[in-house]
């Protein structure tokens, strides 16, 4: 295995959507929406304000959201339906789950695709494959409907707003900071990411480099991998890296597959603790490797309430009424929070909505939670 260290551009594929010439009928209901605007070209915006999409007058039963995600059946994006379909509930609406079972974000385009020629009223979206994902995004703005990231976001398109699960910075210092500590800051490293389609998944990739780099010279960065949010590709990935980098001592991964696949390859390797292994998935996945000392300490937040706030937005911006620093969001069925409103790292001009900080995972509170 080569070391090599890509960059995200190098591995952004510019594909475009699977159904890019499909026609689009003309929205037929009688609830006016604002006609679709295109966020600044750089700078940050005037205003910490997400703008109200229109003001559906229709009862919420008759009201179409459909969430797509980018892997349907993992425990992560199990945990995230459970949110979205708790606050469905909660305002009635009818929500519609869609995504590939099998990593494949054709598949996922083309879906989506077919919601907008469907006129759905919102489409809360992981974008898996970012570049790919932007003429959709596009023709769903175009035609009144808002676009909520979700996990993974299109920084370059003119998407709604991305409901952050946490800053990718914080995310970032989370997983560098535990990795640099368990090496004492010396020793080759490695970087597990799901897919080099995932922009704000690439952007921690790079900082975490340059923050390794400035702040302990003594770790040295061999290679970043791609497993496809595969487990079993994580795995070998894993045991590979070890073979072609006889120093290794560190290995991150920020994909939530891609993690327990990490952990999976060193204890097959047999360098459970020789190999320091940390990065974001999801606590029941990983507490066989914390029991075993595999795994220290991994960080994520609570993927349903992610969930539930993402349906909680959508609810806001139908109704007329705009996202501000003020607005109470709710994140579960007994809380809400002002909406932590930040312009995003990537493309300053565009919003975010963070949840909060990443949390920490270890042998003292992993058995606390069930998802």
């Amino acid at each position: 295995m080569a070391k090599k260290t890509r960059s995200r551009r190098e591995f952004i594929k510019l594909t475009g959507s699977a159904c890019g010439g499909l026609m689009l009928t003309q929205l037929g209901c009688s609830d006016q929406r604002r006609p679709a605007t295109k966020p600044p070209a750089s700078g940050p915006p005037a205003e910490m304000i997400i703008r109200a999409v229109g003001n559906l007058t229709r009862p919420n039963t008759e009201i179409r959201i459909g969430c797509s995600w980018g892997l349907v059946g993992h425990p992560y994006w199990d945990t995230v339906t459970r949110g979205v379909k708790k606050a469905g509930q909660r305002w009635g609406y009818d929500i519609r789950i869609g995504g590939p079972t099998v990593n494949d974000p054709r598949v996922q385009i083309a879906e989506v695709e077919t919601w907008i020629a469907q006129e759905l009223d919102a489409i809360v979206y992981q974008a898996v494959d970012a570049e790919a994902s932007v003429p959709t995004i596009r023709r769903a703005i175009n035609r009144g409907i808002p676009v909520i990231t979700i996990d993974s976001d299109a920084h370059t398109s003119n998407r709604t707003v991305f409901n952050n699960q946490a800053n990718d910075d914080d995310q970032t210092m989370a997983m560098v900071e535990h990795l640099a500590g368990e090496m004492n800051g010396e020793g080759e490293w490695a970087f597990i990411v799901g897919e080099f389609t995932q922009a704000q998944k690439m952007y921690q990739v790079d900082l975490a480099q340059k923050v390794a780099a400035e702040k302990y010279p003594g770790m040295k960065f061999t290679s970043v991998e791609e497993c496809r949010d595969d487990e079993s590709k994580a795995s070998d990935i894993a045991r590979q890296l070890i073979v072609a980098n006889p120093d290794l001592r560190g290995i991150i991964s920020n994909s939530g597959a891609g993690l327990p696949g990490t952990a999976q390859g060193v204890r097959q390797a047999g360098k459970s603790g020789q190999v320091k292994v940390t990065g974001i998935s999801v606590p029941s996945l990983m507490k066989t490797f914390i029991d075993d000392g595999t795994v220290r300490k991994f960080f994520l937040w609570d993927p349903a309430e992610l969930g539930y706030r993402a349906v909680a937005i959508v609810h806001e911006l139908l109704h007329g009424r705009d996202i501000t620093p003020q607005t109470q969001l709710a994140k579960s069925g007994d809380v809400s929070e002002p909406a932590d409103i930040r312009p995003n790292l990537q493309t300053p001009s565009l919003l975010d909505i963070v949840l909060g900080p990443p949390l920490g995972f270890d042998s003292g509170n992993i058995g606390q939670f069930n998802f």
